[in-house]
């Protein structure tokens, strides 16, 4: 079993929207704006946000809301660089009791030890609530088999060392695919008490069915996986690009959960991430009407898609569907579906590009995942 004590991350930095900064600066250099102007350069400046690209994180510029005052000044400012005090988090404060059993925290594709799909700062978070808290590390590129098998061996090893009955295993993406196969097809279903994922594709993912198409030979594809893969991974072995792909294609969701059917001795939850190119009121409406009354999200924005995912929106969605930069929806939704939180596919397990919580959203995924943990716990699992 490897288990991280903080995973390191990569991710890219844009500059904060220069555009509502200059504005800023004059109002602060004469020192006294009327309320008329500091509304305008509100305006302006929530204006340059949304339309600057997400990643930027703290920026080495000034920040706009401190100079200008606004934190905490009585209106919800989602501009900032980090959480304005004015604006809520999402759901409620974590609170309750460690689970009875172990969590596993499963990654999916290209995860494992680093970069932006591995678990970043979750398993400390709940490990500091009492709960006992593992973190696997599978093949980051290789077939459901595959990664299914190294789970169920990993499984093995926390029963073993907790003396634990059960576990509770927490999957994102295709993590949720392995943990399904475990499950079913090598029959852990006496072992595994639920199972909670995270934009996992149970209907497939557009994005790798389009990579199929136009995948080059094997050769390059594994070449390219290995290298990958020897950075985010301590076990990445001897990849199979292809078969990742195929495992997760919506040609192929259809067959994989024919064979394999739920377990009734397992309770299934799914969440799944929400995110879009603008992060506007607009679309965050379009959001919740897909995803629900009881999803977390804010009530004035939605999450920006981060830059690496920006290229694929409209074939991950099809053209319109909500997703999460990799998985829509509709394709997340397994077992009781939970509703949506604001945050692309790397978001949702920790690796943040602004400030923690988001300032945009609310979004913190610690305390998102302690409540996940304390629900759990409040269903005797």
């Amino acid at each position: 079993m490897n288990v991280q004590s903080r995973t390191p991350r990569l991710s890219i930095l844009v500059p904060g929207p220069a555009a509502a900064l200059a504005a800023l600066v004059s109002v602060a250099a004469v020192g006294c704006a009327s309320a008329d102007e500091v509304a305008y350069d509100k305006a302006e400046a929530d204006l340059a946000a949304e339309e600057a690209p997400e990643g930027g994180g703290k920026s080495d510029f000034l920040d706009v809301c401190d100079l200008a005052g606004w934190y905490g000044d009585g209106t919800c400012d989602r501009m900032c660089q980090s959480l304005d005090p004015d604006c809520p988090l999402l759901g409620p404060e974590p609170t309750g009791a460690a689970t009875r059993f172990p969590i596993v925290l499963h990654h999916g594709m290209a995860g494992g030890r680093a970069w932006i799909l591995t678990y970043h700062g979750i398993r400390e978070a709940l490990a500091a609530d009492g709960h006992a808290v593992y973190q696997t590390q599978v093949p980051p590129f290789d077939s459901v088999e595959v990664r299914g098998e190294a789970l169920a061996a990993q499984i093995d090893e926390v029963l073993a060392a907790t003396g634990a009955e059960k576990i509770n295993l927490v999957a994102h993406a295709m993590g949720g695919l392995d943990a399904r196969y475990v499950i079913s097809t090598l029959g852990y279903g006496d072992r595994i008490a639920s199972l909670t994922t995270m934009s996992s594709p149970h209907r497939g993912a557009a994005l790798a069915d389009f990579a199929l198409t136009l995948a080059p030979g094997d050769l390059l594809l594994d070449g390219i996986a290995a290298l990958v893969g020897a950075h985010v991974s301590d076990v990445a072995g001897d990849p199979d690009l292809r078969s990742a792909m195929e495992a997760m294609a919506e040609s192929s969701a259809a067959a994989f959960n024919a064979r394999t059917p739920d377990d009734d001795r397992v309770y299934y939850q799914s969440w799944s991430g929400v995110s879009s190119l603008r992060g506007s009121a607009a679309d965050r409406d379009r959001a919740a009407a897909v995803c629900g009354d009881v999803s977390l999200l804010p009530d004035d924005s939605l999450d920006k898609l981060r830059l690496e995912f920006m290229p694929f929106a409209s074939i991950v969605g099809h053209g319109s569907d909500q997703h999460d930069g990799m998985v829509t929806v509709a394709s997340a939704r397994w077992g009781d579906f939970r509703g949506c939180v604001p945050a692309d596919h790397a978001d949702e397990i920790g690796n943040l590009t602004t400030s923690r919580p988001n300032p945009r959203t609310g979004w913190d995924p610690e305390r998102f995942w302690r409540q996940v943990a304390f629900e759990l716990a409040a269903r005797g699992l």
